[in-house]
């Protein structure tokens, strides 16, 4: 039972826990015979959240809000997950806030890593966590990236491993409709043996993926089985619920006139002498070259100046076209080079007979080829059952207001030995 407890001020009877008299309001000392009540925890208290728990899910989770939810945040925690922790940002916010002690939980209670840390640990604790935001959030999105182009490279990879085995057939039927419009299986196979990385690859690392509506894009690189390296380009559509190759590129090489090294290097000394050469310069289209002055240029409509032999030269049926085209960024109608390449490969399919595209590849403009970049095609074909030869290169102005197309053009029997000509006027030919 307990002891009876009386005011000292008035007498007044007091009950076990009181504070103040109920008679007089004075205050109730303490007595060692009533110790002080203790209060019992509160349910916060209680269920406090593990600190190392909150850092490990907001490190490796936070981009998907699990850190919130598990401190029962849960809308924000949801929030965070439609938007990728706010893009990162929010996740990166929410990292630092642990690490500094200033992240609550759904009742307001801070979240205490780590009891009264110095300035210094407080920004080393900062630095790691922006540190580990840059490999965890980095490395995440480049997962997914991943994931969502994986398909992307399943055409490529059983192409290559066809080729690999040696099953031109198997290999081609991973191309695409428009790709096997232009190109027969002979020619694929002749394009495949140029390219010895193509076949006789041992590895394969593509490390751009790029997927825009209905196409796609895939860059890497091709190690063959004697360790040599192809930097190589693929294109490929979306077709019959599957992703089929559109084009191939194997940048390695130069022009498909030659192929072992680039036909339009530049040369350290030129053959022809100086005075047999005429400069032209087309200040209209920003461009300027060197021509022989036994051949003559005609402008034969906006934009273009056809470079031809004379008539009664051995060269009367060789031409040089330069074609000037605005990009549709400048209200024309092409935005990219793969664009004009196909549209270039129709007309020639379309309008000729026993077309066959030789080759293609990328190509620089000698002049300034660290500004200049481009790509070839090199076609044969009958017109007007004569056999001709054509390689077409196309190159992109670096501000996107133009692309400029150089056309090479011969009889099959005369484009031999009018080629030492066009890599001449290649070679001078400036882009300004």
């Amino acid at each position: 039972m307990d002891a009876s407890k009386f005011c000292k001020h008035c007498g007044n009877n007091l009950t076990a826990d009181a504070q103040f008299c109920s008679k007089c309001g004075a205050p109730i000392e303490t007595n060692s015979s009533f110790p002080p009540l203790k209060k019992p925890y509160s349910n916060q208290e209680i269920h406090q959240k593990s600190p190392l728990v909150v850092l490990i899910l907001g490190l490796f989770l936070g981009v998907i809000g699990i850190h919130r939810i598990y401190v029962g945040k849960i809308y924000s925690g949801l929030l965070m997950l439609i938007t990728l922790g706010g893009l990162g940002i929010w996740y990166l916010v929410d990292l630092i806030l642990i690490v500094t002690n200033k992240f609550e939980d759904k009742n307001g209670n801070l979240i205490q890593l780590i009891q009264n840390p110095s300035s210094f640990k407080k920004a080393l604790l900062v630095m790691g966590a922006v540190f580990a935001w840059l490999l965890v959030f980095v490395g995440t999105i480049f997962i997914i990236v991943l994931l969502l182009t994986s398909g992307l490279i399943y055409s490529i990879n059983h192409q290559l491993n066809a080729l690999k085995t040696g099953d031109i057939e198997k290999a081609y039927s991973y191309t695409s409709k428009d790709f096997q419009k232009v190109t027969s299986l002979s020619d694929f196979k002749k394009f495949i043996d140029q390219y010895p990385s193509l076949k006789n690859n041992k590895s394969a690392f593509f490390n751009e993926r790029i997927v825009e509506n209905n196409v796609g894009f895939v860059k890497g690189t091709l190690t063959a089985k004697d360790g040599a390296k192809t930097p190589v380009e693929y294109r490929l559509i979306w077709e019959d619920r599957a992703w089929k190759i559109l084009n191939i590129k194997v940048s390695y090489t130069g022009a498909g006139i030659d192929i072992d090294h680039n036909v339009f290097k530049p040369s350290s000394s030129l053959t022809p002498q100086e005075s047999t050469w005429i400069d032209f310069n087309n200040k209209a289209n920003r461009y300027s070259l060197k021509y022989p002055n036994n051949w003559e240029y005609i402008k034969s409509g906006k934009g273009t100046v056809l470079f031809k032999g004379k008539q009664g030269s051995d060269s009367y049926h060789t031409t040089i076209t330069i074609r000037t085209l605005l990009t549709k960024k400048n209200k024309g109608q092409y935005s990219t080079i793969q664009e004009l390449k196909d549209d270039l490969k129709t007309l020639v399919f379309k309008n000729t007979t026993e077309p066959k595209l030789l080759d293609q590849g990328v190509m620089e403009l000698p002049q300034n080829p660290k500004r200049f970049h481009g790509e070839y095609l090199l076609f044969t074909y009958k017109y007007k059952n004569k056999e001709f030869k054509q390689m077409d290169t196309i190159i992109l102005r670096d501000d996107g207001l133009a692309f400029y197309t150089w056309s090479y053009t011969s009889l099959m029997k005369q484009y031999n030995s009018d080629l030492p000509i066009a890599k001449r006027m290649y070679e001078s030919w400036i882009i300004y």
